[in-house]
């Protein structure tokens, strides 16, 4: 059976199996050479220690705390080859959860949300940019209008600012 990338709880491919197989050889190597020397063949031996000395000092308390950080590494290791066997260890990392699906699902909306947002804005431009073309028109003719006015009553607009200078009250 081969896993499907696309499915987070498909199972695992050979790849993934045959690198947990690996990273288990591993810590099976180290455990064994580090079980062989939990114990120190000699320590130091002062004349008069103390009671925190004996403790510290002894074989027993050497062994123990070596067993403990080999547990802890154990775990770890284990913890890790499950996770990636799981197709965990991206997604729940650090134990913060990530729904990557649903985030790309909510990217692609807000996308074509913006897309169709973009399109509504750029029919509003084009309507405005028809509307001012129009009165730029409307403005051009009544200008041409006002001229022919101008040109049918006799009035010359030159006259029109002179009299304008030399009578200001009319």
């Amino acid at each position: 059976m081969t896993s499907d990338p696309k499915r987070p709880d498909a199972p695992a491919g050979p790849g993934t199996l045959l690198l947990g197989l690996l990273i288990t050889a591993a810590v099976g190597v180290g455990l064994y050479f580090a079980v062989a020397s939990l114990v120190p063949e000699d320590l130091p031996h002062e004349p008069d220690p103390s009671f925190i000395d004996t403790v510290f000092a002894s074989k027993t308390m050497i062994a123990c705390t070596r067993i403990v950080v080999l547990a802890i590494a154990a775990y770890i290791a284990a913890s890790i080859v499950y996770r990636v066997s799981k197709r965990q260890f991206i997604r729940a990392a650090a134990g913060v959860e990530v729904d990557l699906r649903e985030a790309a699902e909510e990217s692609v909306q807000k996308a074509v949300e913006l897309r169709q947002l973009l399109g509504e804005q750029l029919e509003f431009n084009g309507e405005l940019h028809e509307a001012i073309t129009e009165r730029d028109d409307q403005i051009s003719e009544l200008i041409d209008y006002i001229e022919l006015l101008h040109q049918d009553l006799g009035l010359d607009e030159d006259r029109v600012d002179a009299d304008d200078e030399q009578d200001p009250e009319r």
